[in-house]
């Protein structure tokens, strides 16, 4: 497994034992969510495989740009990227507006940014969550942003699914800002408060 794993599932292990049952109830919404989207991807005619995927929860969007994605990619990855209006059809690195968001393209990482300004969870999905910094960060959140890993990704072998995963987990490191309230993992089950330390983490 690797190490970014490692430490998130020890954060929210050590979050487990320090905030009552917050454990428990992370697994219980995060499984919620992992099975909404899922059913979400499979209306649209995807695959059945699993959601390799990161999601920063926030109070509201950021205002996104394909120059600003690709800054952001330049950062995270050390690598550079063409844009949507670089008019470069031949690139093989790139970023560009689509669907309900952003399709990037970076070396063998092939990711959809998807940006959504309503909850991740329903209403009725928070009713049973008990620790009040979990319930409180899920009553914060009024919009979304993920990174989904697409194409054939769930078919390769884990190692190349970790090395993928760490890419989209660093670029989401990059993308949180003041209001990013949470980060949640849906393949492994793990949703966290944001904090200096689950930031270092990703």
């Amino acid at each position: 497994m690797a190490r970014f794993f490692l430490l998130l599932l020890g954060l929210f292990f050590l979050s487990s034992s320090a905030m009552s049952s917050v454990g428990l109830t992370s697994l219980a919404v995060a499984d919620e969510a992992k099975s909404s989207k899922k059913a979400a991807a499979a209306d649209e005619g995807e695959d059945d495989g699993p959601l390799l995927s990161v999601v920063l929860l926030q109070k509201k969007l950021p205002t996104l740009s394909e120059k600003s994605i690709a800054g952001s990619i330049e950062k995270a990855w050390k690598q550079k990227v063409s844009i949507g209006d670089d008019k470069k059809k031949d690139a093989t690195d790139f970023v560009v507006k689509g669907g309900p968001g952003f399709i990037i393209q970076c070396q063998d990482t092939f990711c959809m940014m998807i940006l959504a300004s309503k909850p991740y969870l329903e209403a009725y999905e928070l009713e049973e969550v008990q620790e009040l910094r979990t319930r409180k960060m899920l009553q914060e959140n009024k919009a979304w942003l993920s990174l989904d890993l697409v194409g054939e990704i769930s078919e390769k072998p884990a190692a190349e699914q970790d090395a993928a995963m760490t890419r989209i987990i660093r670029l989401a490191a990059e993308m949180v800002d003041k209001n990013t309230v949470g980060v949640l993992l849906p393949s492994e089950n793990i949703v966290l408060p944001i904090s200096d330390e689950v930031i270092t983490a990703m």
